[in-house]
């Protein structure tokens, strides 16, 4: 192919489709027979299909993107998503073991090419938004009746069973957005040899076998899947199955996708490789409600994607290997105490006039969160987020702080959150686990500490898409953060950057970005939606705030026509969690805690802390216990702008978790 030939980023696709085929046309027994095949089964098969057009589905039946040269399949596009199917008439087929045989002898090996056809549609389909996942392949197996499982990503189905394959995915795409993609398909798969597009069923002659009535008509009667799930802007959908050669990074302001994409992709390479597709976060309660929505999103792959917390990993790998551990938090919280009394306050640090909360965090992020054992490397530390400059007198003081708060410790016999990580990331050092999970991805992946990523690193190192780290810096809460090289991670410019926020309206991003003033931050992200202005109140004191926040909520519920699951109070510290969820209950409105998450419907308003709150999105917010302090110019000293720039991000992370209506309340 000349120069002038390549193809470009547009035609591409085609290309792999191509190229597939022509591995599927090598394959003698699935093109040798094929006019066979077609003569005496294509036609049932296609009677068979046709009788999905009752339900809003297209058949492209006997297509072929190479032309005549290459082998057929038909094309099923409608709600249920896209559905690749070729029809094979193999007798005596067993499957056992994920492996699938026709007359003792395995075969295969000759689905590969059918797996590299649904990547190259995959990958043409993202450019209209079609989430990677809606791509399904199938072999129908003529006369067979029966007959159903997964072979390395292919469903074998005979074919009196495959029209309740189809209606087992229920609804997933809307009619404009089944339009949208059918438009695509019909270029992508022209006629191989009749000029008609697609099969159209003969209602007088129309009868569904068996129990697929009943399945096709409760599948067409389910509301559609919720539209981020299966249908997304190119961008996303592309960057979801997109290649990086070596660990890589998705960034993007609030609201801009970037969990959707990090799901979509944990499913896309779940289906693409063998293993356990790690996904996990810092946040207790986002791998619980992220299981849940992958179940809805990719029910075929959501066994094969691995949802934990980082802590509860790093505690697997020790009690694997019997390394044992026992975390008292309270107790940790009497040792760091005892070691400021004895050695921090007596000395340097308790002279600055820098309460010992900055000094625990020095101790506790800057330190311990980098696993630094070296008095020499924590003087040589940038200290990256951490304003109060430090000389090497101090240095040397709060290194004495970290040694006392050490050995009150071991004194107690008692760890901390951040020993069960670094004796984790000494064990996976000592005896590593290379081909545990055959790809990590990481969300929220700013607020983890650097033994944080080294351990998730090292369980895929630099192999191609085997890290992927998802995040926002702005919406950081840590006091302080390190640096990529500090985790020993390169990304050599692997990555991607989503900037349109399809989840706030415009007058919620500029509402919550007039708060947000601290150095560094990027460009906003643009608003896909306008809605109404948010509100916000001032109140003189707690008990009006609390009248007027009751007073909003039960307007919601009302003209609004909320449900309680659609709104939530999001407050800064537990205090506020508990007076929120105490005037609530109080006002008979319906209450639930926000970590209280389950698969039956939410009748509750939740309520929690706004760093429960991270990763999730809701209809409605309510900011629960916002200071007027917090929202005048910023001061001068150095730690108190610190600690006020991270208590800007907090605010703008909640209120940047709506999606329709804000409310604030100040006092």
């Amino acid at each position: 192919m000349s120069a002038e030939e390549s193809p470009t980023a547009e035609t591409r696709p085609l290309v792999r489709v191509a190229t597939a085929l022509v591995r599927l046309e090598a394959r003698p027994s699935l093109v040798a027979e094929r006019p066979r095949i077609d003569e005496v089964t294509g036609s049932a098969v296609a009677r068979a299909l046709s009788s999905l057009t009752t339900f809003g589905h297209r058949v492209l039946a006997d297509r072929s993107p190479f032309g005549d040269r290459g082998p057929r399949v038909d094309v099923l596009v409608g709600p249920a998503g896209v559905f690749l199917l070729a029809t094979e008439a193999w007798n005596n087929v067993t499957i056992l073991g994920g492996r699938i045989y026709q007359e003792r002898e395995e075969v295969t090996e000759q689905l590969d090419a059918l797996i590299e056809l649904r990547r190259a549609v995959e990958a043409d389909l993202a450019t209209v938004g079609l989430a990677p996942g809606e791509v399904r392949v199938a072999v129908v197996l003529a006369g067979a009746q029966g007959i159903q499982g997964p072979v390395s990503g292919v469903h074998v189905v005979g074919a009196d069973d495959a029209l309740l394959h189809v209606a087992g995915f229920g609804t997933r795409l809307t009619s404009a957005q089944v339009s949208r993609v059918l438009a695509r398909a019909l270029t992508l798969f022209p006629p191989v040899v009749k000029p008609a597009s697609s099969v159209v069923a003969d209602p007088r002659g129309l009868r569904v076998v068996g129990d697929a009535d009943g399945a096709l008509l409760d599948a067409a009667a389910t509301a559609a899947a919720e539209a981020w799930m299966t249908f997304l802007d190119p961008v996303q959908a592309k960057l979801a199955r997109r290649s990086f050669n070596g660990p890589a990074r998705i960034s993007g302001a609030t609201g801009t996708g970037k969990t959707c994409v990090g799901l979509l992709r944990a499913a896309f390479l779940a289906r693409s490789r063998p293993g356990t597709v790690l996904y996990t976060s810092n946040l207790r309660t986002l791998s619980w409600v992220l299981r849940l929505t992958l179940i809805g999103m990719a029910p075929d792959v959501a066994d094969r994607v691995d949802f934990t917390h980082v802590h509860s990993l790093a505690r697997r790998v020790l009690r694997e290997r019997g390394v044992q551990v026992n975390v008292q938090p309270a107790q940790a919280d009497t040792a760091m105490e005892k070691a400021w009394h004895d050695a921090g306050a007596p000395g340097l640090l308790g002279a600055t006039g820098v309460g010992r909360g900055y000094w625990r965090e020095e101790v506790e992020y800057v330190l311990k969160g980098r696993g630094i054992t070296e008095l020499e490397k924590y003087a040589d530390l940038a200290r990256a987020g951490r304003r109060h400059p430090l000389d090497a007198e101090l240095r040397r003081a709060v290194w004495d702080l970290y040694q006392a708060y050490q050995d009150q410790l071991r004194s107690l016999g008692v760890h901390d959150d951040l020993d069960v990580v670094l004796l984790a990331e000494a064990e996976l050092r000592r005896a590593p686990e290379r081909g545990r999970f055959s790809a990590v991805i990481v969300d929220e992946a700013q607020d983890l500490t650097c033994a944080m990523l080294r351990l998730l690193h090292s369980y895929v190192g630099n192999v191609p898409d085997g890290l992927t780290l998802i995040g926002d810096s702005e919406q950081a809460l840590s006091p302080g953060w390190c640096t990529l090289a500090e985790a020993w991670i390169s990304l050599a410019w692997r990555g991607a950057v989503l900037d349109v926020n399809y989840r706030s309206t415009a007058q919620i991003l500029e509402s919550a970005a007039q708060i947000f003033t601290g150095e560094g931050r990027g460009a906003p992200a643009t608003a896909s939606r306008t809605g109404r202005e948010p509100v916000i109140e001032r109140c003189p004191t707690e008990a009006e705030r609390g009248d007027r926040m009751v007073a909003w909520i039960r307007t919601l519920l009302t003209a609004a026509r909320a449900e309680p699951g659609d709104i939530v109070v999001l407050c800064v510290s537990p205090t506020g969690v508990a007076q929120a969820f105490g005037r609530l209950m109080t006002a008979a409105i319906p209450v639930i805690e926000l970590t209280d998450y389950g698969s039956a419907p939410v009748r509750g308003v939740r309520v929690g802390t706004i760093e429960q709150a991270k990763g999730l999105e809701f209809r409605q917010v309510v900011m629960g216990d916002v200071a007027a302090s917090w929202l005048d110019a910023l001061p001068d000293d150095d730690v108190e702008r610190e600690r006020c720039e991270r208590r800007r991000r907090e605010l703008y992370m909640g209120m940047t978790r709506a999606r329709e209506g804000l409310w604030v309340g100040v006092v």
